[in-house]
């Protein structure tokens, strides 16, 4: 039996051409990230403050190299223009809690006619941890609520009757959870 590699280079052939389409959409996208921290020892613990967030100025598409390109950002099943993170945190010894703040700009509906505006969605979480030590090492108690308030995200009449924008938003509502981390 003569190896796979060597029938292959013993072939005889020259040239192999793949004549399938590949690659041949562009994107062209542009924005600006940010992010703002500020943190102040008080007292026996220490008060975090963080902004952070995404402003997309151009997310257009072409079907083709030289195809015109179309903007797509801020219209649905595309990046929105405008998303902030806001936080409060505050560690004191073994003891951490934050509280954090969602933003998800507006954005058009443009595949629907009459094209609409889809409201803006705001949602926020909290975090309350105690780290324990042990003989294996530091144990950190966690427990987390996301989505707090179980706001909804904004309603979308799209093609597959959903009734929401599954890449700027999450129908799992609020969600708590319970964790231990392990460090050593």
């Amino acid at each position: 039996g003569a190896r796979t590699g060597d029938v292959c280079f013993n072939s005889g052939i020259r040239a192999l051409a793949d004549l399938r389409v590949a690659n041949s959409a562009r994107l062209r996208t542009n924005g600006l990230d940010f992010l703002t921290q500020y943190q102040r020892y008080l007292g026996p613990g220490s008060l975090a403050v963080r902004l952070d967030g995404t402003y997309i100025l151009s997310f257009a598409e072409a079907a083709s190299r030289r195809g015109r390109l179309i903007e797509h950002v801020s219209t649905q099943n595309n990046p929105i223009d405008l998303r902030l993170r806001a936080a409060l945190s505050w560690r004191a010894g073994r003891f951490q809690a934050s509280a954090l703040v969602n933003y998800f700009d507006n954005y058009r509906d443009v595949a629907n006619i009459p094209h609409r505006r889809v409201s803006s969605w705001t949602t926020s979480d909290i975090t309350l941890g105690y780290e324990l030590n042990g003989s294996l090492g530091a144990v950190t108690a966690q427990l987390s609520i996301e989505n707090v308030l179980d706001h909804p995200p904004p309603f979308l009449n799209n093609q597959i009757g959903i009734g929401y924008d599954r890449e700027n938003g999450e129908l799992l509502g609020r969600l708590v959870s319970i964790s231990l981390r392990q460090q050593w």
